[in-house]
């Protein structure tokens, strides 16, 4: 079920734009309306299978969801967000969870009406989606996300992405937290944060970040760690 949003809904963000200042850059998540179908469907699988039997009810469900996230990018602009990041996951380690026919049927009009939207507004959005979207790389292009985030390390090599969208989009994340952020030692984060500034960040177009979230598994010295190793290696010629 999708609530009605309400001003407290975004006391978070106000809470960190008025402790940190306007200076930096302000990101919140909106869900994609892919994620937030599920969610009114009952379920993932459920609207999977809704994709080949009920394509009017799929298109309905985006069509709420859409708009109920047009009402969120527009409250976010006024208190003051500068990034919108969408998250929602459409892909496997191995594969999508839809073809990419499905993809541009279902979901990429919608995905363009929002960013649309947001540049309306004067935001930028980032699409998060963890797995392999290489299949649909180019889509995410056509529809003009800014950013694309996390480029996930078990099945997309950063370096062949980045020369891939070199110029064309932004790329965030790659710092595993599945097991280098929890399990491994200090020094190995700093060697791969090292490694990934050097694959992705030449030209810019960069933001380091983990490759989902900092989860609470993540030992606190290694997200030290890397926010540390960012400062001393994120200084590159363009």
């Amino acid at each position: 079920m999708v609530s009605k949003l309400r001003d407290d809904d975004f006391s978070g963000v106000k809470y960190v734009i008025n402790k940190i200042g306007k200076n930096k850059a302000h990101f919140m998540n909106i869900l994609d309306p892919y994620k937030l179908s599920c969610r009114l469907r009952g379920g993932m699988q459920n609207l999977l299978m809704d994709y080949a039997l009920n394509p009017k009810l799929v298109r309905t469900l985006a069509c709420i969801s859409t708009d109920y996230n047009i009402a969120a990018i527009d409250m976010a602009s006024k208190v003051g967000v500068d990034v919108i990041t969408m998250p929602g996951d459409l892909a496997g380690e191995d594969t999508m969870l839809m073809s990419p026919k499905h993809y541009r049927e279902y979901i990429k009009p919608y995905h363009k009406k929002l960013v649309d939207y947001a540049h309306s507004k004067g935001l930028k959005i980032v699409k998060h989606s963890d797995g392999d979207v290489w299949p649909i790389l180019d889509d995410f292009i056509e529809v003009g996300f800014d950013g694309i985030h996390p480029i996930q390390p078990q099945c997309m090599d950063i370096g062949e992405v980045k020369k891939y969208l070199s110029g064309k989009v932004c790329i965030l994340g790659n710092i595993d937290c599945r097991n280098l952020l929890p399990f491994g030692t200090k020094k190995e984060v700093e060697n791969r944060v090292k490694d990934t500034i050097k694959k992705a960040a030449y030209g810019g177009g960069y933001i380091i970040s983990s490759s989902n979230s900092i989860h609470p598994g993540v030992k606190p010295e290694n997200y030290i760690a890397m926010v540390n190793a960012a400062h001393r290696y994120g200084v590159y010629s363009h």
